[in-house]
């Protein structure tokens, strides 16, 4: 799936404060509408202390975003990870996300 990234703090700002949440076991997703697809990723420190391990999430979850079918919905997305997604295996996660985007990209 092609997207472009949030990258700007006032972007993560303004979805984190006017964006829908929805809680998952292992991750949370905040959506708010916008004119395109664009995602951004976070791990916090309380998630993971070292900064190798948090940047591993990201990579993962990026790998699996590049791996999902393309799609027409136009949101900005901020996916952030909670502490047990550590614990998944690589497989598992691929899964989860897959899952649990198709269900949020589509059913709005």
């Amino acid at each position: 799936m092609k997207y472009n990234k949030l990258k700007k703090a006032e972007e993560f700002d303004l979805v984190f404060s006017k964006g829908r949440k929805l809680h998952t076991p292992y991750l949370t997703f905040i959506t708010l509408k916008s004119q395109q697809l664009e995602i951004g990723i976070v791990t916090s420190k309380k998630v993971a202390k070292s900064a190798v391990v948090r940047n591993k999430i990201k990579r993962q979850v990026k790998s699996t975003l590049q791996s999902m079918p393309e799609t027409t919905s136009k949101y900005k997305l901020v996916i952030s990870s909670k502490p047990d997604f550590i614990n998944m295996d690589f497989a598992a996660k691929k899964e989860f996300v897959i899952k649990s985007l198709s269900k949020i990209l589509e059913t709005k």
